[in-house]
């Protein structure tokens, strides 16, 4: 893995990015000023490539097993740090085959590839992982694996009237929407567009601000649905259509789970060594482990159980004694809601004389190999503000 020029011109890069913006809906490529997509991407060795979706493809399999165990489980849901509001919900929603998940890696100085977090709920990217792989198609005909578009279609196909359901309060949620919207009418499909609060459930049909539909697409975190006015309109709706990604992923989502592994009877040793061979050693944080965390920061990371984005995750090594301190202060007055996961050093490239960061984002859409997503930052740190990255798969 390296990272490389994209090896095309300036007015080229001007001219994806202009696509990007107005005909893939891409619309915050800056932030806080400054441009996230650059000259720059990140060279995968085939063999590289094949072992991350054989990855991606084995914990998804351990992931579905540990949703279907756990959904009817209230102390184990609890455990998770999911809302009580939703565990009726998603014990009878039933099991379904429908998937959009994003699993980003990271190279360790070991040369271990680990997880810290399962994208399973509502992970983005999408405008990229279509808009940049069309574009670039030209230039690297046989190095851009995607088929994002693909099997995303290949699983809508069956449906005639879609709701794209998002918080819309949000335009970088809505551009999320009008790439699958635009994937959705190129073929045939009607859709609407609306918030979780205007489903209803009726008699004899599932609707969108008056638009009879046969599924819903979520861009909307599960655990803020106990917040909707029609939650009770929610409890039938997943009876009765189909939802992507289902409710119960919160499940998968919640990083609560690192610290369950050994407790599940119901996963084999080797299932679970498997899991633990690619993700940190996590902790639920209660006083003895804050204690010790708090005199040996720099190896530990401070997470919420449904952190988005990087929003409140707190590393140790990277902040002030005092922020720390005042991080795990208030962790602990919440109770079930964060955790400690052991810090891992991550492989930093180099690339133009400066040492990057990078995290490889892997799509499973259904099951199947969905392209990639990956960013890098100039710190072992990725928020919002990490640059995007396209992934060619080259021997070069």
């Amino acid at each position: 893995m390296k990272f490389c020029s994209l090896g095309i011109s300036d007015s080229e890069l001007h001219e994806m990015i202009r696509q990007l913006q107005f005909r893939y809906a891409k619309w915050d490529i800056h932030v806080a000023g400054k441009k996230k997509i650059t000259h720059d991407a990140l060279a995968i060795s085939p063999e590289e490539h094949e072992h991350l979706i054989f990855l991606s493809r084995k914990i998804s399999r351990l992931l579905e097993k540990i949703e279907l165990n756990l959904k009817k489980s209230p102390e184990f849901l609890e455990s998770l740090g999911i809302p009580a509001e939703v565990f009726e919900i998603i014990a009878v929603e039933p099991p379904s085959p429908f998937q959009i998940a994003r699993y980003d890696y990271f190279k360790t100085t070991d040369g271990r590839w680990i997880l810290s977090e399962f994208n399973e709920d509502v992970p983005g990217g999408f405008n990229e992982a279509v808009g940049v792989t069309e574009f670039l198609s030209q230039y690297y005909p046989d190095s851009l694996p995607s088929s994002f578009a693909d099997h995303f279609m290949k699983g809508m196909s069956r449906f005639s009237s879609v709701a794209l359901s998002y918080a819309t309060g949000y335009s970088e949620d809505l551009q999320h929407m009008l790439i699958l919207e635009k994937l959705l009418n190129r073929a045939g499909i009607s859709t609407v567009r609306c918030a979780p609060s205007h489903i209803r459930c009726g008699w004899r049909r599932v609707s969108a601000l008056g638009t009879d539909i046969d599924a819903v697409i979520r861009f909307y975190p599960s655990e803020w649905f106990p917040h909707l006015p029609n939650l009770a309109h929610w409890k039938r709706v997943l009876t009765r259509i189909n939802m992507i990604n289902p409710l119960s992923r919160i499940i998968r989502q919640s990083k609560n789970l690192f610290f369950l592994w050994e407790s599940f009877d119901f996963l084999s040793r080797e299932e679970k060594d498997f899991i633990l061979s690619l993700t940190p050693r996590t902790h639920p944080v209660g006083i003895d482990i804050a204690d010790e965390a708090r005199h040996n920061r720099e190896v530990w990371v401070l997470k919420h159980a449904f952190g988005r984005m990087g929003d409140s995750v707190v590393i140790g090594k990277l902040v002030t004694q005092e922020v720390w301190e005042g991080a795990l202060k208030e962790a602990l007055t919440k109770t079930g809601e964060f955790s400690l996961q052991e810090f891992f050093a991550t492989e930093a490239l180099v690339h133009n004389q400066t040492h990057i960061y990078p995290t490889v984002g892997v799509y499973l859409v259904n099951g199947d190999f969905g392209g990639y997503y990956s960013r890098s930052a100039i710190k072992p740190f990725f928020t919002h503000e990490a640059n995007y990255v396209p992934t060619l798969v080259t021997t070069a």
